[in-house]
């Protein structure tokens, strides 16, 4: 297999795999809402949240550990598995659904933080490393295109099929791409001879590396609380279409088609250099702008 052949099986991979968050921030929410309202919406995110949290340090080890195409496997099928049981809850009790909701919050969390860190790990086996910064970048806007798509396809979905079959149209798509992986080469993380390190010693090291690198603290940091903006406002929009706008799953769809329209002509628009630059000069004025908008349309 030629290295253009497994970079682009890799490209595709990684945008349907994070087209699947993009999916992620839609489907559970309206589904949770749906099942127990706003308090089993909040619950799913905190649980999926604290799993992410807990569980990361393990799937950093289990990537370490053994071969990154394997892990990427079942990551990806943890997460399929995920929004397979977010379409069973749809059609369940109330008791039933939330059991499901939770755990597959859960789930999906544990298996993209599988995901990301082989995803890594594979790049790294496959790009050289003067061309690595290069395709990051290029992954990187990928990635953002492939969440703004994810969420559109879900409203898409949300609008002509509704909430179960949406989910099982997207864990089905899910299973499908882990056959991409077959295009990429084995990334054994360890040769023979090599000790292996312990898992509390790979998390102190890991630990050790963000005391010395802060500024790499601070993107992981931030990244993260932005994220979790996002999440926030997903919380509370199926409430608001339901509640003040009395509408159901199609106008849900809608509004989040027009955000995945917003949010992939920002990924290229910043895919520009020069427009990058100029963002990354005004980053503080970004931040206070988008709090501002945030608490204005609250």
């Amino acid at each position: 297999m030629r290295t253009n052949q497994q970079k682009i099986a890799y490209a595709l991979f990684t945008v349907l795999s994070f087209g699947l968050v993009g999916v992620g921030i839609v489907l559970p929410s309206w589904i949770s809402f749906q099942v127990g309202g706003s308090k089993l919406v909040g619950l799913v995110l905190l649980t999926s949240s604290l799993a992410g949290v807990l569980l990361a340090p393990v799937a950093g080890h289990l990537v370490d550990k053994y071969d990154r195409r394997a892990m990427s496997a079942i990551g990806q099928a943890t997460r399929a598995g995920a929004m397979l049981m977010v379409g069973f809850a749809d059609g369940s009790s109330a008791l039933i659904g939330e059991i499901l909701l939770i755990v597959s919050g859960i789930g999906g969390a544990f298996g993209f933080a599988i995901l990301a860190g082989s995803l890594g790990g594979l790049l790294q086996r496959l790009v050289p490393a003067e061309e690595r910064a290069g395709f990051s970048l290029r992954m990187s806007v990928a990635k953002q295109v492939g969440i703004a798509c994810g969420t559109g396809a879900a409203g898409i979905a949300l609008y002509y099929l509704g909430s179960s079959s949406a989910a099982y149209l997207f864990s089905a798509i899910t299973f499908i791409s882990i056959g991409l992986l077959r295009m990429l080469p084995t990334s054994q993380s360890h040769s023979r001879g090599t000790v292996k390190v312990s898992f509390l010693a790979s998390n102190l090291e890991a630990l050790r590396y963000f005391l010395r690198h802060p500024e790499c603290f601070a993107a992981v940091l931030f990244t993260g609380l932005s994220y979790s903006i996002l999440q926030v406002t997903n919380l509370l929009l199926p409430g608001f279409v339901t509640n003040s706008l009395h509408g159901d799953s199609s106008l849900f769809g809608t509004l989040e088609m027009v955000a995945a329209l917003a949010g992939a002509a920002s990924a290229l628009l910043l895919s520009g250099k020069r427009v990058a630059e100029i963002l990354r000069r005004r980053t503080t004025t970004i931040l206070v702008v988008s709090a501002l908008s945030l608490i204005a349309f609250s």
